[in-house]
């Protein structure tokens, strides 16, 4: 149960990003009048956090230089912005300099209404013994946040009743999931064509924009680099359960308050949850990831009446799914350049030509790369490329295994399965090893808390989960382990899982 202080800090929090989020927004729509709005806003909040007596400056003389916020006789002055650009600061500093403020004020905070980035060495102008710290006297919203997780408790309540007095109470989520980070341990590689084109058609007002390609190519990293660069509004992630009704209907329950949901069917929960949805703002985008293949065309799976209502709603949505024939954008290999980075970035010690050897022989699938680099790296030199540039190139389809798990009849996707098959022998994972990816094959979609899935571990399985995350098996974030999809699928057929022999 989160403490009293912790609650109030989590509030603070969710307030201050949905304040980021709306002056955004505006700024892009071309409005002004929150950024003055912003100014006020500020005063009062720093004059609680630090004990001080600000002033709008604005308010005093109209386009006071360098300054918008200042205590009477000297001593702290604020400028609020939401510029991030070190050109900002570099104005600021100059008026500043320019009428002499350095001789009034001790000292001058920057208030960046989003996230400032990492400036470099370069110092910032200085005068007359005058120094702007990069980074105790720039603050973001996570620096502000920073300020106000460290305040006593009555300061803290006084934060949280100022906030819901100027904000009210900040819009919460419906499907508050969260949204997962990239897998690749060198970070999103690539994919500017595709992300100025997934802008471009939510722009033209197409819904649902969809990301199609194979399994593990990348959409998820895709549609998530998207949103981070791009979108500005509220973004709702959610794992796609088999059907579009069924898939809205396991949304229900995370911030729908559950006595609205006893006794309802699947199609009513759906139902509350479209409600719900309706509710939001044009700006905002839910991204629906269709992980594995369910057993249907997308002609069929799209008929679900489900999907039209999410067509008819105000926010942007986009897909990434591995469906074909979606009439959206399939998603194709990286360049080659992009995946030797891929080595590069697991240091593992091969030539150039052996890089590019490897990453043909999986026709550039991304993540068997990133796996196949694990596996070189983690060997300690015991597997070499030529071992396992022989092992991929005996590699089979293995049809009929497939054929008993998955309905996906693509010669390129089950000739990755073949691929990572061939991975998995040359990976020397022990029986212990092999026991805890068995269990880990049969975790829902969203994983399970780490912890508890290691308790429920005989000791040996539970000391192999790291490695088998650095092979790139599992994943392990935020406390939790999920396995990807097309692994999933490797492991039921090399480690045939049940309940039986999971115990």
């Amino acid at each position: 149960m989160p403490t009293y202080t912790a609650r109030l800090t989590e509030r603070a929090k969710e307030r201050l990003l949905y304040w980021e989020r709306e002056v955004k927004l505006d700024n892009q729509r071309g409005l002004t009048d929150i950024n003055k709005a912003a100014e006020n806003f500020y005063r009062g909040l720093l004059n609680i956090i630090l004990d001080a007596e600000l002033i709008n400056m604005n308010l005093m003389k109209m386009d006071f230089p360098a300054v918008d916020l200042a205590e009477k006789g000297g001593g702290l002055c604020v400028q609020v912005t939401s510029s991030e650009g070190r050109d900002k600061i570099n104005h600021t500093l100059k008026e500043f300099f320019g009428n002499d403020l350095q001789k009034t004020y001790q000292r001058l905070i920057v208030v960046i209404i989003g996230t400032k980035p990492k400036y470099n060495k370069t110092p910032f102008p200085t005068k007359d013994g005058f120094v702007l710290d990069r980074d105790a006297d720039i603050w973001d919203t996570a620096k502000l946040l920073q300020q106000i997780e460290g305040l006593s408790g009555d300061k803290l309540k006084a934060v949280d009743e100022y906030l819901t007095r100027e904000l009210g109470e900040a819009k919460q989520p419906a499907l508050r999931l969260p949204i997962p980070e990239q897998r690749n341990i060198v970070g999103f590689l690539g994919r500017k064509t595709e992300l100025v084109w997934i802008e471009d058609e939510l722009k033209n007002g197409t819904k649902p924009v969809v990301v199609a390609g194979l399994g593990g190519v990348g959409k998820t990293a895709l549609v998530i680099e998207f949103q981070k660069r791009h979108w500005l509004g509220q973004t709702y992630y959610v794992q796609f359960q088999d059907t579009f009704t069924r898939t809205l209907a396991s949304t229900v329950g995370q911030e729908i308050p559950i006595e609205e949901c006893k006794g309802l069917n699947e199609k009513q929960r759906a139902e509350l949850a479209i409600r719900y949805l309706r509710r939001c703002d044009p700006a905002d985008l839910l991204i629906l990831d269709i992980n594995e293949v369910p057993y249907q065309s997308w002609r069929e799976l799209t008929g679900d009446p489900f999907y039209g209502e999410l067509r008819c709603l105000s926010m942007a949505v986009l897909m990434a799914t591995r469906h074909r024939d979606t009439g959206g954008m399939w998603l194709g290999r990286l360049e080659q350049d992009e995946l030797r980075q891929v080595f590069r970035g697991h240091e593992v010690d091969i030539s150039e030509e052996e890089m590019d050897s490897l990453i043909d022989a999986v026709n550039g699938h991304t993540m068997t790369v990133d796996m196949i680099a694990r596996t070189i790296r983690e060997s300690w030199g015991e597997v070499t490329a030529a071992n396992i540039l022989t092992a991929m190139k005996k590699s089979t389809l293995h049809t009929a295994d497939f054929d008993e798990i998955e309905n996906d009849h693509n010669p390129e996707q089950r000739q990755i399965y073949a691929h990572l098959r061939a991975l998995f022998g040359l990976s020397r994972i022990n029986e212990d090893g092999c026991y805890a990816l068995r269990c880990a094959a049969l975790l829902p979609q969203g994983g399970m808390d780490a912890k508890l899935f290691r308790t429920a571990l005989p000791e040996g399985a539970a000391k192999e989960i790291k490695k088998l995350e650095k092979l790139g098996w599992v994943d392990l974030k935020d406390g939790r382990v999920s396995i990807h999809p097309v692994v999933r699928l490797v492991c039921r057929t090399e480690l045939k899982p049940t309940e039986e022999n999971c115990r």
